[in-house]
């Protein structure tokens, strides 16, 4: 593995870790996410998938945990969408 991939994959670990989902790393790489980045794309049917030992709530916490939008900045970057101010 070189030394960027590496990298990539400590990080990923960390962020498992954070959710108590470490044991999943080999099979999320088989899977095709190798990069935290990647948990933002996994889709429903990824996180259900029967060799994860981790729950899809569990899943589901970690992609809104590591990716969930401020909501206030959010409706500051795009006021028409939300209604009045």
């Amino acid at each position: 593995m070189e030394w960027k991939e590496q990298m990539r994959a400590i990080a990923l670990n960390e962020v498992l870790c954070k959710y108590g989902l470490e044991k999943d790393q080999e099979v999320l790489r088989v899977m095709g996410v190798a990069d935290v980045e990647d948990i933002a794309w996994m889709s429903a049917e990824e996180m259900m998938d029967a060799r994860l030992t981790g729950s899809f709530e569990q899943y589901v916490a970690m992609q809104e945990g590591e990716f969930a939008e401020d909501g206030a900045q959010v409706r500051a970057d795009q006021p028409g969408d939300f209604g009045p101010q």
